[in-house]
């Protein structure tokens, strides 16, 4: 939480925040493999945007209980992850249609594209 008062929600990130220009910058990959966008996981230059990713993968895991792309070891994960390869019946049976849109808007492989 921003402070004690407050209802605004910081993301952070611990030792690995980049400076990304709009049009795209090349960045040492750090961080969970499971959170790292396409981009990262292929070594591709990556833009403000792909911080996005991280929101929905985030979104997956709070709608359902496990990892959006975890695969049974990391080579498959992060096939899974440049796919762009995940489950919607893992999501719980209660989550709205809404939700689930918001989760495919966000999963994009090119998050340049509007």
């Amino acid at each position: 939480m921003a402070s004690v008062r407050s209802v605004q929600v910081k993301l952070i990130d611990f030792d690995s925040v980049q400076k990304v220009s709009k049009l795209g910058t090349k960045v040492p990959v750090s961080g969970i493999l499971d959170f790292q966008a396409p981009e990262m996981v292929n070594d591709e230059v990556v833009f403000p945007q792909t911080d996005i990713w991280s929101v929905g993968v985030l979104t997956y895991l709070l709608l359902s209980g496990c990892s959006a792309f975890r695969g049974n070891d990391d080579i498959e994960t992060k096939q899974n992850i440049s796919c762009v390869r995940y489950r919607f019946e893992n999501l719980y049976k209660e989550v709205t249609a809404e939700a689930t849109r918001f989760i495919m808007y966000i999963f994009k492989r090119s998050p340049q594209d509007p």
